[in-house]
């Protein structure tokens, strides 16, 4: 199963504390060249931690990486994955769902609307997807204190876009509903709910005669299927790649055992 750290982060948990030892050392020993050595190197080892996800599909598309395996291979571009049987070339992607809001806070009206439009978008899909949830119990205490964190965040750039020169109505709209989310499921701790998580990721695949041929009808299905999601579910849907669309891979052959895990796994 893959690490619930990205190879990335596991980098950067090693190299922040070479990096904490060498700030601390040089300090004592007066160099200043060292001290400004170490401060650099400590400040890239916690840009590599934080942000490994988004580095290693840089890293390996300039690098011209090829992750190979034993039955299917990654590419540099770390979007697709991709398989060969009988000739054929097999290119299958991952794209994230944000649901901001809950068919069980919804009057009885709201959540027959909300099935019609799933039917709508089963009905306006040409081609095969599956729609993957995990769904795993949180602590409550902790969950009821991120969800109060957040929503202080979404208030706070909530006003920051209201404040620019030129207001971006899509990232007011996205905060907006962000907070009506949080709100709700704050209320809903208050009656006594126990909170949920739940993740969901959209899988399609095509097929090709060559490799590039299934690449490129992978990006036409999932760019029609991120459009249909999106506009029949009042959805944010957004393509997954590096560690994060190589764990939606794993996830269909093996689930995360504990809550813990799969938490762990989204860092």
């Amino acid at each position: 199963m893959i690490s619930s750290k990205t190879p990335f982060q596991n980098v950067g948990y090693a190299s922040l504390a070479g990096g904490a030892c060498a700030i601390i050392l040089s300090i004592l020993s007066g160099n200043i060249f060292f001290i400004l050595f170490a401060i650099v190197a400590f400040s890239a080892s916690f840009a590599i931690f934080k942000y490994g996800y988004l580095l290693a599909p840089m890293f390996t598309k300039g690098a011209k990486i090829v992750e190979f395996h034993d039955d299917f291979e990654i590419p540099p571009s770390q979007d697709v994955v991709i398989r060969k049987t009988n000739n054929v070339y097999y290119a299958t992607m991952f794209l994230g769902v944000k649901i901001y809001e809950s068919i069980s806070d919804k009057p009885e009206d709201r959540k027959t609307v909300f099935t019609e439009m799933f039917e709508r978008l089963l009905a306006n899909t040409n081609n095969v997807f599956s729609l993957t949830s995990l769904v795993y119990a949180k602590d409550l205490s902790e969950y009821r204190a991120k969800i109060g964190t957040a929503r202080v965040a979404a208030e706070i750039r909530l006003t920051q876009f209201k404040q620019t020169k030129k207001p971006d109505l899509s990232a007011i709209n996205r905060e907006k509903r962000l907070i009506e989310l949080y709100t709700r499921q704050l209320q809903s701790l208050t009656q006594g709910a126990r909170p949920m998580g739940l993740l969901f990721y959209l899988k399609t695949t095509s097929a090709g005669l060559t490799r590039q041929d299934a690449i490129d009808k992978a990006l036409a299905q999932s760019r029609e299927l991120k459009a249909s999601v999106s506009n029949a579910l009042n959805a944010d849907v957004f393509p997954l790649t590096g560690d994060y669309m190589k764990r939606c891979f794993e996830w269909e052959k093996t689930l995360p055992t504990t809550p813990q895990e799969l938490e762990d796994q989204l860092v």
